[in-house]
């Protein structure tokens, strides 16, 4: 029963010891050079490796002067000019500096290459932080000694992430760290053969890999140890970003809602009854209808201008049927407009009565062609677009006006009825011009939620779909 539980007992503690050597691994790479004894009640261990991690991404030559000065602080030598603390101080801020001039020599060369706002954005990401704008280097008014095989002894450790027993004068250890060196860019190289071949998450793991290295990855061997990479990182940043935002034709579906917009037609006709019993009367009328614009479902294409997303890089030009309710304002129904009635003497008597009737045939169609560029991105998937829209609306509808006469006689014959009828056809077709302000949001890459201001006050919400030809 005991073998069991003191298995468990030494998997438990044996697991919590390789985490807490993962959790400060640097710290653990350079312990028995830290005494940390001395150091516990001013430094943490967590405060150590993250100093160490780092530093070491700066230049790794910063872990001699960062090990040398943690000893002398151990030995409660205060003063900064011999404790190494000016001289911790003065190599960061120069290794910093050139970390800075290279990052921007690299955003320089990507720079040349593409001129995307957004693109160049999505690059900069992996440079920014290594930039410093500001630059003071700190005053060394004294320069004391450096032991540089020492220098290369902890480069080494750091190198092969081992440690590497007690440090030894008479070794050379730059070619030691060299060696170490050579195999992360040998390792870097073998990555890069398949670079094409890599999937996006690929690339950039070994963006952020080399970036650790930075000083180690440029292709004319400038680091102290005259090493090549196959690559420049801003050229693996570039290729794995340099198709991102391409423009590409596409064909589109695209529907929905359209609010606040209605089109008023209106005509006003004039009938002139002349009467059996003579004169005349004009009878003027005038309906209003409104067709109001509730759903557009349409399709159309996306034309590319330019090869990367940009201002006015393409052109949509879509053609949308909409769906319209229509508004009787004012309408035409069945109605008496005048009546009149005579007499013959000893013939007949009559009635003649004009009507206003509807036809019910009525009809309208709608359709909308819009045109639209690009004209501002915040991001790939958020940008705004301008253009113009013709709207196209036909409303049509018929009309009689009639005049009917009763004849009754008085001899006692069946009365008679004679009618004639004048067909009145209204048929309008009209075009509307409106600007256009879109807002966009793309997601799932295919599709995208659009809501468009126009300048006639309306407003539309849209969903679309895009399928690459």
């Amino acid at each position: 029963m005991k073998t069991p539980i003191l298995f468990l007992l030494f998997s438990f503690l044996l697991v919590t010891n390789i985490s807490a050597q993962n959790e400060y691994k640097y710290f653990s790479l350079f312990k028995e050079h830290i005494p940390y004894d001395s150091l516990k009640k001013q430094m943490t261990i967590e405060g150590i490796n993250n100093s160490l991690d780092g530093l070491a991404q700066i230049s790794p030559d910063l872990i001699y002067f960062y090990l040398t000065q943690l000893n002398y602080l151990a030995k409660r030598v205060s003063n900064p000019d011999s404790n190494y603390m000016k001289m911790f101080n003065f190599n960061t801020a120069k290794e910093r500096w050139k970390k800075s001039e290279w990052a921007k020599e690299q955003l320089d060369n990507i720079y040349r290459l593409t001129d995307l706002r957004i693109k160049r954005n999505k690059m900069e990401s992996f440079l920014e932080d290594f930039i410093t704008e500001e630059y003071r280097m700190p005053k060394l008014n004294v320069v004391l000694p450096v032991d540089s095989n020492k220098m290369e002894y902890y480069n080494f450790i750091y190198f092969t992430g081992k440690t590497a027993g007690p440090y030894q004068k008479d070794k050379d250890y730059f070619t030691s760290a060299k060696n170490a060196a050579s195999k992360i860019v040998d390792d870097f190289n073998s990555r890069y053969k398949n670079f094409k071949d890599y999937s996006r998450t690929e690339k950039i793991k070994l963006i952020e890999d080399a970036l650790k290295y930075w000083y180690l990855c440029n292709t004319k061997g400038l680091n102290k140890y005259k090493l090549t990479t196959d690559f420049d990182i801003w050229e693996i940043i570039y290729d794995t970003f340099k198709d991102d935002f391409g423009v590409s034709n596409a064909f589109l579906i695209e529907g929905g809602a359209v609010i606040s917009f209605s089109e008023e037609f209106s005509k006003q006709f004039e009938y002139e009854a002349i009467f059996e019993t003579g004169g005349n009367r004009m009878y003027t009328f005038k309906p209003k209808y409104r067709l109001q614009p509730l759903v557009n479902l349409g399709a159309g294409f996306k034309l590319k201008l330019r090869d990367e997303y940009s201002s006015f890089s393409y052109v949509d030009i879509k053609l949308f049927y909409s769906y319209n309710r229509l508004i009787e304002d004012s309408v035409i129904t069945e109605q008496v407009i005048f009546e009149n009635r005579g007499i013959k003497p000893n013939e007949y008597t009559f009635t003649e009565t004009f009507s206003l009737s509807n036809t019910n045939d009525l009809s309208n169609m709608g359709l909308a062609l819009d045109v639209l560029f690009p004209v501002f991105y915040f991001s790939p998937d958020f940008y705004f677009d301008a253009g113009l829209q013709v709207r196209y609306f036909k409303l049509s509808y018929n009309f009689d006006v009639s005049r009917t006469i009763v004849f009754e006689y008085t001899s006692g014959d069946p009365p008679t009825q004679t009618k004639e009828t004048v067909n009145y056809a209204y048929d309008e077709t009209r075009f509307i011009y409106t600007g256009i302000l879109g807002f966009n949001y793309k997601f799932k890459n295919k599709f995208v939620l659009r809501s468009e201001f126009h300048t006639n006050f309306s407003f539309t919400v849209n969903l679309r779909y895009e399928m690459d030809l």
